[in-house]
């Protein structure tokens, strides 16, 4: 069984998204289970009862270290050792892609195969309401063969609840592709 460590960082203040982010990998691995890939979760919380009293943050940079994968969360506010965290992903060569919008989700034989990113120029307006600015000249495409949708808002999919047998919704109200 292929093991794909995770580690999960962001600000207090969006504990909220780390719980669902948390539920969407855990549901993300059932899936894979049989697949032979099972996805190891770290957040930052659950690691304070495993870690020397001290909790030093060379302690955290272990566990990114190790990671396959580093998810990162901000919104208004970086803390100190979430910054720390991201220069310590940065160090370890993980690529981050800011200000991107999924333009396209690229399927070809009923699989994943890409996505398509749009750049955001602004994502909130001033009055602090969700009202992205999107900017087309900044355009990437990224190969993938699955897609975990993270982005802590609840999308309209009430469209997939069609005859059609190729489209509709699993049990958790997300998209079901090949049913």
């Amino acid at each position: 069984m292929e093991k794909i460590k995770i580690f999960l960082a962001s600000s207090n203040e969006l504990k909220p998204e780390r719980e669902k982010f948390e539920i969407e990998i855990y549901r993300k691995c059932k899936s894979w289970f049989d697949k032979g890939i099972f996805l190891y979760l770290d957040i930052w919380e659950d690691l304070s009862t495993r870690l020397s009293s001290t909790g030093s943050q060379s302690e955290y940079n272990k566990f990114i270290r190790d990671a396959n994968l580093f998810v990162f969360l901000a919104y208004s506010k970086v803390d100190m050792y979430s910054k720390e965290e991201f220069e310590e992903a940065k160090r370890e060569g993980v690529l981050f892609h800011p200000q991107r919008s999924v333009k396209t989700i690229v399927g070809a034989d009923g699989k994943v195969r890409s996505v398509d990113f749009i750049g955001v120029k602004r994502t909130y307006d001033e009055n602090g309401r969700f009202d992205p600015v999107l900017d087309p000249s900044i355009s990437e495409t990224m190969d993938a063969d699955s897609v975990i949708l993270a982005i802590g808002q609840k999308a309209d999919l009430s469209f997939l609840k069609s005859e059609e047998k190729t489209l509709g919704l699993n049990q958790a109200a997300s998209p079901k592709f090949s049913p």
